[in-house]
């Protein structure tokens, strides 16, 4: 359990500690060059793209999927929707 100082006015535990994003961030890039080495020069580029499909369709799922649940109410207003 945290300290209460750590907690938020609401009472809700903070969902990192001040600073921890940046550690997170840092340990993510941390081993950056021994990977882009290990990938080599054609590699790294496949990996990049790879990465940025993989983010866009974690994206556009998260927009059809709260468009799905914004239009839902409208094209069925019959039904009760939880």
């Amino acid at each position: 359990m945290r300290p209460a100082a750590a907690r938020r006015p609401d009472g809700a535990a903070p969902t990192a500690w001040p600073g921890q994003e940046r550690e997170e961030a840092d340990a993510a890039y941390a081993y950056s060059a021994a990977l882009a080495r290990r990938f080599g020069p054609q590699g790294t580029p496949v990996a990049t793209k790879l990465s940025a499909f993989l983010l866009l369709c974690i994206g556009a799922q998260i927009m059809l999927t709260g468009c799905t649940d914004a239009l839902r109410p409208i094209f069925a207003p019959g039904e009760i929707v939880p």
